[in-house]
């Protein structure tokens, strides 16, 4: 059974994707996961900039998890760009109203207004980036730190294309 804090989080993600940052208060939040107001600060003491933050945390590390045990198979950058274009996209699928990657969402909104939220999703593209710089450099990539910036930007513009265009798209194969 989850606990509050993942129901908060859970559901913060959800309403992030779907309704932006900006456009989810928290009274919203409240109502979606069915908690009082003194549960959320009880749990987050900085309130909807903090629940934001914890979303981040959430889903670096199950993005890390994954391209860790990828890195742990040996898979090149293209073959961890692939599960991870599709292990996103799993995350994204369960509910069809999102506007797009979470990461996205809140880059688009909260920087520079936020040096908190700014700062987790410069560690968030740091972890990807360096996990997927190993994957390129066992390709024998020339530029790997190019080569996971390019596909981190093409996975994030993979996942903006596909909400445009109704359909899935994979960026390892663009």
């Amino acid at each position: 059974m989850p606990t509050t804090r993942q129901i908060i989080i859970r559901e913060s993600i959800k309403l992030f994707q779907r309704d932006g940052y900006h456009g989810t208060p928290v009274s919203v939040i409240l109502k979606a996961a069915k908690i009082p107001k003194g549960s959320l600060y009880h749990h987050f003491p900085g309130g909807k900039e903090e629940v934001a933050s914890a979303t981040l945390k959430w889903l670096t590390d199950e993005i890390t998890n994954h391209l860790d045990s990828l890195d742990q198979s040996n898979a090149s950058g293209d073959e961890m760009l692939s599960s991870l274009a599709t292990f996103q996209e799993n995350l994204l699928k369960d509910n069809k109203e999102i506007r797009g990657s979470l990461i996205a969402v809140l880059a688009s909104e909260c920087i520079p207004s936020s040096a908190r939220i700014s700062q987790e999703l410069a560690s968030t593209i740091s972890q990807i980036e360096t996990r997927l710089e190993n994957g390129f450099k066992r390709q024998n990539v020339a530029t790997p730190e190019n080569s996971a910036i390019r596909s981190i930007a093409l996975l994030e513009g993979s996942f903006l294309m596909s909400r445009i265009k109704g359909v899935s798209i994979d960026p390892s194969k663009l």
